[in-house]
C-alpha cells in the first residue's frame, strides 16, 4: 500500500515537472540534452563510491546537491529571469568564423562556372553565424520588429559563465565547441566536489566498508545458496580478493579485469560498433 501511493504520487509529479518543462524548453532536442545531463545527478557519487574508500557521506550529498543546482536547476531558472535574459551583458556572443569545406557542386556553382558538373568536389568558403556564449539561443522579443530587443533562451551555459569569471576567452569558439564544454564540466566537476569535500568530512566506519566491498567483488552466482556462501566467505576475510585490486594497500577498490570483464567489455564494444554502422548503413540507403 506503502509503495503504491508513492507510485501514485511519483506518477502525478512527473506529468506536472513534463508539463512545466515544456513551458521552458522549445525543442525535442534540448529535451533530449536536458534529459541526457539528469544521470550526472548521481554519477560522481555511484562511480567512486564503488572505487574508492575514501568517499563520505558528505561529500556524495554535497555532489549530489552541486549536479543538481549548477546541471539541473540553473540552467532552466535563469533564463526564466527577464533581466538577466533580456541584458546585453549575458547576451554576449561570438565572433563570425569562416571555414573552408569540400562539398559537392549544385546547379547554381555550374553556372557561376565554379565546378564542371553538379556533384564535382569543390571547395567554398562557409560563414558559422554569430552564437550566444551564456544562452543556448538569441531571439527577438518581438519577432515581428527587426529592432525589438534580443533575449536569451534554451538552458543557460553555466559552467561556461564560471570559466569566462575565471578569464577564459569564449568569443572565437564554436557553439558545439559551447556544449562540449558544458558537457566535460557536468562530468568532471561532481567528481572533484566528491573528492575535495571527502578530505575534509568524517568518513564512513572501517568495518562496513569491509563488509561493502566484500560484496561487491565477490563474484555473484546463479545458484542462491552457493551466492550465499560465498558472501559468507568474503565477508568473514574482507582481504580475501585484495590480491587482485590494481592497487593494494591503498584506499582505491578497483579490481583487475578477468577472461568474463575483457569479453564483456570487446562485446560491449562490438555491439556499441554495430549499432553505428546500422545508423551509417541507414542513412547510405536510397530507396527507389
Amino acid at each position: 500500500e506503502h509503495y503504491l501511493k508513492v507510485g501514485r504520487l511519483t506518477t502525478v509529479g512527473i506529468i506536472i515537472g513534463g508539463v512545466l518543462l515544456s513551458q521552458v524548453l522549445h525543442s525535442v532536442i534540448e529535451l533530449l540534452k536536458y534529459i541526457w545531463t539528469l544521470p550526472v545527478i548521481f554519477g560522481a557519487t555511484f562511480w567512486l563510491s564503488y572505487l574508492w574508500r575514501g568517499a563520505t557521506r558528505t561529500a556524495a550529498w554535497c555532489a549530489v546537491a552541486f549536479s543538481l543546482v549548477v546541471s539541473i536547476i540553473l540552467p532552466v531558472a535563469v533564463p526564466a529571469l527577464r533581466p538577466v535574459a533580456t541584458s546585453p551583458r549575458w547576451l554576449a556572443e561570438t565572433r563570425p568564423t569562416t571555414l573552408e569545406v569540400n562539398v559537392g557542386a549544385d546547379s547554381a556553382d555550374v553556372a557561376a562556372g565554379l565546378a564542371a558538373a553538379e556533384g564535382q568536389l569543390i571547395s567554398k568558403k562557409l560563414t558559422l553565424p554569430p552564437a550566444a556564449i551564456y544562452f543556448e539561443y538569441k531571439v527577438r522579443i518581438d519577432p515581428d520588429d527587426p529592432a525589438s530587443p534580443e533575449k536569451g533562451i534554451g538552458k543557460f551555459r553555466v559552467p561556461v559563465w564560471l570559466l569566462s569569471r575565471l578569464g577564459v576567452d569564449f568569443s572565437s569558439v564554436s557553439r558545439s565547441t559551447l556544449q562540449a564544454v558544458v558537457f566535460i564540466s557536468d562530468a568532471l566537476l561532481p567528481f572533484l566536489v566528491l573528492l575535495l569535500v571527502s578530505l575534509f568530512t568524517p568518513g564512513v566506519s572501517e568495518r562496513k566498508l569491509d563488509l561493502f566491498y566484500a560484496r561487491v567483488h565477490t563474484p555473484v552466482y546463479a545458484d542462491p545458496e552457493k551466492d550465499r556462501r560465498e558472501v559468507e566467505l568474503s565477508c568473514a576475510d574482507p582481504g580475501r580478493f585484495r590480491s587482485k585490486l590494481w592497487f593494494p594497500g591503498t584506499r582505491w577498490e578497483m579490481l583487475k579485469p578477468d577472461s568474463t570483464d575483457i569479453w564483456g567489455f570487446l562485446l560491449a564494444v562490438a555491439i556499441a560498433f554495430g549499432l553505428v554502422g546500422v545508423v551509417f548503413l541507414v542513412s547510405w540507403t536510397r530507396w527507389p
